[in-house]
């Protein structure tokens, strides 16, 4: 065995050691039982993340998925800004998509104002219109002093007692004002004017005073508002009960209310619902008054990163560039032991207290959910803000079972194709065709692993091109045996056969599939979709079919030395 013979053995070795290394985590993760998943999901999701980012994916076609259609909002932007939104906004897209871990997929622009997004392998449409569609422009506020919103509630209060606005569990009622007593003494009325004002301004966290107050007020009072204090908050946010948010949001939406709140305040409601021990376990939402002025916003922020705290809370850390960190620290710094509101998209992900002055890094404590709305939020952080919003007009959800069907089909399909051509060639071309058996086993092994490693996704088409990879790998060997039994007919000696087939056939081999590799890369830059997905398997299994027919098989054949016959 000669050097040449050595290294060539030595590469296929390690070849074939790389194949296992990025087949593996498809393996491990399309045979880990969906059950074994699910705990995963709740209890590592990270780790779960990461084993189906490694695997071989699959098309829209093969697993099903989401369609989305989605309207730009041009006419919320300047003529100058509207130019070139659409593209900005498919840019941002494409990213968020990008980083939350969907491959390859669809997004193209229809007319104006229109994207049309295929994600393969997706269907949580709450979540994905939620990833898409967010504005996504985070800013730093400071929230108003207890003083400020006392008197502002008061003023608030006065109001609806003069107009007779009322809320009450079930509708909002604008006619109080015509139902009212005219007989009733002034007096009745002016006792209840700093009803909010007094529930409000109290920090007390047992929920039963809360409650037994807002029960005595309730009984005086010709309106009701059922907003209770945050218990030990610092700053003035309130629970409201979650099927009361619409209406408290039409009181504040009023006009004769609106004309009361100042230009550098402003209510804010929260993202998340949560369930409070002080208010009996009912479900809340916390509403804020925060001061107008953007501290800071999410412009300066350059890395955020989803983790879980010593608490098991999902957090997101992130880190500001330098310019940010210089403005962070002037804000922080005069505000510690305040809290400072972290407002996305106008409603407030959490206010934690400032603790100490921040510079250019720190940390997002989320009001509510989990470690995916964790990685939700990081994601379109890091991909920036959409030029404007974006309105989701159609979504819908490609059946698994069609997905189900063509995996079957195409399974089947690929291993009839397989299995044929093995016997085939083994019966026709005896021990070399099993030799070439071997080569072309190795050949589909490797292609898996090329597809895993560079993140691909098998489609149908795919599957077609992995079978057309079979049928031109095959081609390769037939051409190099016949040419060895023309040597062998001549009277040349089987060694000299052998050399004399992979010389004469492998100009041959190099055209056809040089061209089948153009024709591949042709349709992967000027394809999309599905038809990308067909020339990716096509160019890998191509350029595989190359390295096993002059490598692998020439190396077997090299390996004994004096040869006397040749099963062929």
């Amino acid at each position: 065995m000669n050097r040449l013979q050595m290294w060539r053995i030595l590469i296929t070795i390690i070849v074939l050691i790389v194949a296992i290394y990025y087949c593996w985590p498809t393996v491990k993760y399309w045979t880990t039982p969906d059950t074994e998943k699910q705990h995963l999901s709740e209890t590592d999701p990270a780790t779960l993340i990461q084993m189906k980012q490694e695997a071989i994916r699959l098309g829209l076609d093969l697993q099903g998925g989401l369609h989305i259609v989605l309207r730009v909002q041009m006419e919320k932007l300047e003529e100058a800004a509207s130019k070139d939104a659409l593209d900005r906004t498919e840019a941002i897209i494409r990213n968020r998509i990008d980083q939350f871990g969907v491959t390859e997929p669809i997004i193209q622009k229809s007319g104006d104002d229109r994207l049309i997004v295929d994600l393969p392998g997706y269907t949580d449409i709450h979540r994905a219109r939620k990833l898409i569609g967010e504005m996504a422009r985070l800013e730093f506020k400071l929230q108003e002093s207890f003083e400020n919103a006392q008197l502002l509630l008061s003023k608030i209060d006065e109001a609806m007692i003069e107009t007779g606005i009322r809320i009450d569990n079930t509708k909002v009622d604008e006619d109080a004002a015509d139902k009212k007593d005219e007989s009733q003494p002034e007096t009745a009325a002016n006792d209840s004017v700093d009803v909010l004002a007094d529930l409000l301004g109290q920090e007390s966290s047992d929920s039963l005073e809360i409650e037994a107050a807002l029960a005595a007020e309730e009984s005086k009072a010709p309106f009701s508002i059922y907003l209770e204090p945050v218990p030990s908050a610092l700053g003035p946010q309130w629970y409201v009960e979650t099927d009361l948010v619409p209406n408290v949001k039409m009181i504040l939406d009023k006009p004769e209310i609106k004309k009361l709140i100042p230009n550098d305040v402003e209510f804010s409601w929260a993202i998340h619902t949560e369930v409070a021990e002080a208010t009996g376990m009912r479900d809340m939402t916390r509403l804020y008054l925060l001061r107008s002025q953007v501290q800071m916003s999410g412009d300066h922020l350059i890395e955020a990163t989803p983790r879980n705290d010593q608490y098991g809370k999902p957090v997101v850390d992130f880190k500001l560039d330098r310019k940010g960190g210089q403005i962070f620290s002037r804000v922080t710094g005069p505000n510690i032991g305040k809290p400072l509101a972290i407002v996305l998209d106008g409603k407030v992900e959490s206010a934690p207290r400032l603790n100490d002055r921040i510079r250019d890094q720190g940390t997002i404590t989320l009001g509510g959910g989990n470690f995916e709305d964790a990685r939700d939020l990081s994601i379109v952080l890091k991909a920036g803000a959409l030029p404007t919003d974006v309105e989701v007009i159609e979504s819908s959800v490609v059946g698994p079972s069609l997905g189900h069907d063509s995996i079957s089909r195409g399974l089947t399909s690929t291993w009839i194709a397989l299995v044929l051509v093995l016997i085939f060639i083994a019966i026709y071309y005896r021990l070399s065709g099993v030799i070439a058996d071997l080569a072309l086993i190795l050949n589909l092994f490797c292609l898996l692993a090329a597809m895993a490693a560079l993140s691909a996704t098998l489609t149908m088409p795919g599957i077609a091109g992995i079978i057309l990879t079979i049928g031109i790998a095959v081609d390769s060997n037939v051409l190099i045996f016949e040419r060895m039994r023309e040597e062998l007919r001549t009277g040349k000696t089987v060694r000299a056969a052998i050399d004399a087939g992979y010389d004469r056939a492998f100009i041959t081999i190099v055209d056809s599939h040089v061209t089948t590799l153009i024709t591949a890369a042709i349709l992967f830059i000027f394809g999309s979709g599905a038809v990308k997905g067909f020339a990716v398997s096509l160019f890998i299994g191509v350029t595989l079919s190359l390295f096993t027919a002059f490598f692998v098989t020439k190396t077997i054949f090299d390996i004994r030395k004096g040869y006397k016959s040749i099963s062929i």
